[in-house]
């Protein structure tokens, strides 16, 4: 179907990607509410112990617990994100009832779900690579999502519509598993990249005075 003769959209498929997308609000509340807050304070004073050239022991241990603090964002990111998603699958036998939906928008609604589930995990995980200045895991991760989303579209497209949303499903829950585990691993170096990644002249005093405050 076209709108004015310019934009293609699909009204069922189209449709339920819309509604699957507003049940991401609470990671995006989480997001904002406690990663943005809580996480934010631990990555400062990491960042501020390597700018102003704190002692080897402080980064050490200011590390370690913007980690700790990290994991456990992530996991009450997903958690919450993951129980919502849940509950509105739960529900959607009643949302038919409720809002009359045909039956074809609510075969579509299961994969969307999950497919939009990914995609809230996804975005969360490309803006903390940019926290670490990590803009390879960044784009790779996102590059991941649309050559996996857009490759499986395209071969599915001729099986009709039960596969619709198949793509965009396989395509994030992979691009949320690398950019898991890339940021897992980039975190935990965090400093050898700060260092070796930033101008070489600002980070020589600084690594100058952590070298003296550990001696001491």
């Amino acid at each position: 179907m076209y709108v004015e003769n310019t934009f293609r959209y699909h009204p069922d498929y189209d449709t339920a990607l819309f509604w699957s997308f507003l049940t991401i609000i609470p990671t995006m509340m989480t997001f904002v509410i406690s990663i943005e807050t809580r996480f934010y304070k631990k990555y400062w004073t990491f960042y501020g112990f390597i700018n102003e050239g704190g002692s080897l022991d402080q980064i050490k241990e200011s590390k370690k617990v913007m980690i700790r603090v990290l994991k456990e964002e992530v996991v009450r990111l997903i958690r919450t994100q993951g129980l919502f998603t849940l509950l509105v699958l739960l529900l959607l036998p009643r949302f038919v009832t409720w809002f009359e939906w045909k039956a074809d928008f609510f075969e579509l609604m299961p994969i969307t779900l999950i497919a939009v589930f990914s995609i809230s995990l996804v975005l969360t995980l490309s803006l903390l690579h940019l926290y670490f200045d990590d803009r390879k895991g960044a784009c790779v991760t996102t590059f991941i999502f649309f050559t996996v989303t857009f490759l499986i579209t395209i071969l599915l497209l001729p099986f009709g519509f039960d596969w619709y949303g198949v793509g965009i499903a396989v395509g994030a829950i992979l691009s949320f598993t690398y950019g898991g585990l890339r940021l897992i691993s980039y975190v935990g170096e965090a400093d050898f990249h700060i260092f070796t990644k930033k101008d070489p002249k600002h980070y020589q005093s600084s690594l100058e005075k952590i070298i003296s405050k550990s001696s001491n």
